[in-house]
């Protein structure tokens, strides 16, 4: 992959070099990686209720649906991090990274079928 830069002359650019904003839902397997690096937040965006009943171990709930609280509270996170974020079935947390992206968030990943489908440790 190529990019020009300001004098239009063909630079080289691999995958992750981009200064782009990287949303993207990812399998299990992918999300299970990124879970172990360095610096990454782990993000539930469902309901207390939900969270309580079950979620994912070393996640940070902030309910979604109460879209102001959510914004508010995602604020004063570190947006150079990258998140992991995932809801029931997906569709929250991909609306999440919208929102987020909005806010300047750039490194973004959504759990593909959110917790219902998710295999690994699970916690109350």
């Amino acid at each position: 992959m190529c990019i020009r830069d300001s004098q239009q002359a063909i630079l080289p650019v691999k995958g992750n070099d981009l200064g782009v904003s990287r949303l993207s839902t990812v399998s299990q397997n992918k999300f299970q990686r990124l879970l172990k690096k360095k610096n990454t937040i782990l993000l539930d965006v469902r309901t207390e209720v939900e969270y309580k009943a079950g979620h994912i171990p070393g996640s940070l709930q902030i309910d979604f649906l109460k879209t102001e609280d959510f914004k508010k509270q995602v604020a004063v996170l570190d947006k150079s991090k990258p998140y992991l974020l995932y809801c029931r079935s997906g569709k929250r947390s991909k609306d999440a990274m919208t929102v987020m992206k909005e806010m300047g968030f750039t490194k973004l990943f959504d759990l593909q079928g959110g917790f219902n489908s998710w295999e690994g440790v699970k916690e109350q």
